[in-house]
């Protein structure tokens, strides 16, 4: 029996990212790399390792390797990736304030773009090029304020990796990201035991937004179906956080999977939830490009109705933030 390299790099980097895991799990609680408990995330109680992010960066790294996919990989990719996975560790030791971490975010964005990492959409070079940053922006930040819940975004991004792997050209890349996420997920799985950490989200973010800027097969629409959850909850807490006068960038606890619990889901139901709808949305931008304009025009807009709907009912839930850890040291008066 002979499997596909495609197979190879899934399979691979599950093993992979799992090893992975476990070794940058140790390494986090050798050097304090910990997440502590955060009072806007009530069930965050404990310190929690960090460097999910790097862990799977490495597993993609060696199932790439393993099913010689490498050298398929784009300068432009490989950058930003090594780059976005540098920032977001970067973050989670020394947290970075939110103007100057969305200034790097951008510049290795533009980086990216000038390596080549666009897609023709307006035929305008140089405004594809800022589209295209934008996008890539725009995702990562979508799964970094996702990454609030034990397994949620790991899945979200193993699932729209697996589907963008369908729909683009070159999607060795994306199954050896996936594969690893998968392997992370046997311990980030709730209750967690390793966080992905902005290293993480960064990471999953950005391959996604390669993954679709690299073929122009699929529409627009597809590419924005495919990370459909995690845009659902920028938008969601840009327009929640601005009603209660919070900046968007500052941490609230309105989170949708904050809100999902507080309505009595676990974690687990609450991840659940969140796969589904990716996975539904995958099929969703696999049939679109089937259709012609009218029906796809319908089904647009029949899933922004849905999504509408869906954050109305989210805000019948508020979270109530947990009560500060004590202390380990007497006060000074």
């Amino acid at each position: 029996m002979t499997f596909s390299p495609g197979a190879i790099a899934l399979l691979t980097g599950a093993l992979a990212g799992a090893a992975a895991t476990l070794g940058a799990r140790s390494f986090a609680w050798r050097f304090g790399i910990v997440n502590q408990p955060n009072p806007i995330v009530p069930q965050h109680t404990r310190p929690i390792a960090y460097l999910g992010g790097l862990a799977i960066f490495c597993g993609a790294a060696v199932a790439l390797a393993v099913a010689h996919l490498a050298a398929s990989v784009g300068r432009a990719t490989l950058v930003g990736a090594a780059l976005y996975v540098a920032l977001g560790t970067l973050d989670d030791v020394r947290p970075l304030a939110p103007l100057p971490k969305l200034c790097l975010q951008i510049a290795i964005a533009a980086l990216a773009v000038a390596l080549g990492l666009t897609r023709a959409i307006t035929g305008v070079a140089a405004l594809d090029g800022v589209l295209s940053a934008l996008w890539i922006v725009a995702v990562v930040n979508a799964f970094n304020l996702t990454d609030v819940c034990d397994g949620l975004v790991g899945g979200i991004g193993a699932v729209s990796l697996l589907g963008a792997s369908l729909l683009f050209a070159g999607g060795g890349a994306a199954l050896a990201v996936a594969g690893a996420s998968v392997g992370f997920l046997l311990w980030n799985r709730p209750p967690a035991s390793i966080f992905l950490g902005d290293g993480g989200s960064h990471l999953l973010g950005f391959a996604l937004a390669a993954t679709t800027l690299l073929d122009a097969r699929a529409s627009l629409p597809a590419c924005a179906l495919l990370a459909g959850v995690p845009l659902f909850e920028l938008c969601f807490l840009v327009v929640v956080r601005a009603r209660k006068g919070i900046p968007w960038w500052r941490g609230s606890p309105d989170h949708f999977a904050l809100r999902l619990q507080a309505a009595g889901l676990s974690k687990w139901r609450t991840d659940g939830i969140a796969w589904i709808a990716t996975a539904l949305l995958v099929v969703i931008a696999r049939l679109l490009d089937t259709q012609r304009t009218l029906p796809r025009v319908a089904i647009l807009i029949a899933i922004c109705a849905l999504a509408l709907v869906a954050a109305r009912l989210l805000l019948r839930w508020e979270v109530r933030r947990s009560p500060p850890a004590p202390s380990l040291t007497p006060p000074v008066h």
